[in-house]
């Protein structure tokens, strides 16, 4: 006689099982419903860790959590990525921060700053953003944060290298050109006549010294000697005068052009024009560096 054969109940599933290119997490057959962040054995089977599941079926790439986005590496582990900049399943780059989370806003990273919007957590190029503490910062075509002169919406500004925002109401020389912020911190070149003209109008009030030519005191041909940065062979008033031919319609005598008082062959004094029949100069003995009028101390020639 023959016994018949007992049928085998299908043995239950437990652990990591590969099914259909996906690793799915049974515990006696069942798996978990919907999406957990949980801890269990490692799939390459040492020892524990992390992993976010869905329906027992691990995921990877740029996923939904907890509202917000992680990244899990399929090529590690699938484990959570931490203070990373990746590449999406989708072909998309974001950033994500030390506990995992995508990053939005100024943020620092590889030794610079980008900015990330808040609403696609792409990185923004091109772009003047307001941060999340409130300034704004100018991003360059690479993402990167930008400082020193730049252009942007047709208009040049300057933007500090050490705090990279916006300078205002200030004066900067870059490569050796001198360049005035306005209130709005755009830029405009200052012309080296009137760089000259500012250099020695700052030092208004410093006391007239004889034989002086620093800001610790000037005499009138000193003032003008080192505002203009001139050389030793133009250290004197009728030095000065050999500069350029002479012209006597005073009145008319442009913003930086030198005023002579005295005899073409032997000035007694100099002053700097600011163009308006007014100068900037240091007059005498016990008085300061400061601004004369032409039609009360008239120049004999320019």
């Amino acid at each position: 006689s023959t016994t018949p054969v007992q049928p085998q109940s299908a043995q239950e599933k437990t652990g990591w099982v590969n099914e259909n290119n996906n690793w799915t997490y049974y515990n006696n057959g069942q798996v978990t419903n919907g999406r957990d962040y949980t801890y269990l054995p490692t799939i390459n089977g040492e020892g524990h860790s992390w992993y976010l599941v869905d329906n027992g079926v691990v995921q990877s790439g740029v996923q939904q959590w907890a509202g917000s986005y992680y990244d899990f590496d399929a090529n590690n582990n699938y484990q959570r990525v931490d203070n990373n900049y990746v590449q999406s399943q989708w072909g998309d780059w974001y950033l994500f921060g030390n506990d995992g989370r995508i990053q939005t806003g100024v943020q620092q990273w590889a030794g610079t700053y980008y900015y990330f919007d808040p609403t696609t957590y792409l990185r923004v190029d091109n772009d003047y953003r307001q941060s999340q503490w409130g300034d704004w910062y100018l991003f360059g075509n690479d993402g990167r944060i930008l400082s020193g002169l730049q252009n942007w919406k047709g208009q040049t500004y300057y933007f500090d290298p050490s705090t990279f925002k916006k300078v205002v109401n200030s004066d900067v020389t870059v490569n050796g050109t001198k360049y005035h912020l306005d209130n709005d911190g755009i830029a405009k070149a200052v012309s080296n006549v009137d760089a000259k003209v500012d250099k020695a109008l700052s030092q208004r009030g410093v006391p007239y010294v004889w034989g002086g030519n620093t800001p610790a005191g000037f005499d009138c041909s000193g003032l003008v000697q080192w505002a203009y940065g001139l050389g030793s062979s133009y250290r004197t008033t009728y030095q000065q005068a050999t500069l350029g031919a002479h012209k006597r319609d005073v009145i008319n005598a442009p913003k930086g052009s030198l005023l002579f008082f005295g005899s073409d062959g032997a000035p007694y004094h100099v002053a700097i024009s600011l163009g308006d029949g007014s100068y900037v100069h240091a007059p005498e003995p016990g008085d300061v560096v400061k601004i004369g009028y032409s039609k009360y101390f008239t120049p004999s020639f320019y």
